[in-house]
C-alpha cells in the first residue's frame, strides 16, 4: 500500500486505500486516524494509515 512513502496528504491516502477523501476527513475528525501537520499540510503517516486500515472490518 505505502512502497517507500512515510507519509501521505488527504488526497494520497485516500487513493492508496480506495475511499474518497471526504471518507479520510470524517476519520481525521473523529479521531479514528492520526495525522501530523507541515503548515495547512494535513500528512497521514504510512504506519497510521496503514493501521486505520487494519482496524476497518472484514468480510
Amino acid at each position: 500500500m505505502t512502497g517507500n512513502k512515510i507519509a501521505f496528504d488527504v488526497e494520497s491516502a485516500a487513493s492508496a486505500v480506495c475511499v474518497s477523501t471526504d471518507t479520510i476527513r470524517r476519520e481525521l475528525r473523529a479521531g479514528r486516524l492520526a495525522s501530523r501537520r507541515s503548515g495547512r499540510k494535513i500528512l497521514i503517516g504510512a504506519d497510521e494509515l496503514r493501521e486505520w486500515f487494519e482496524s476497518l472490518p472484514s468480510d
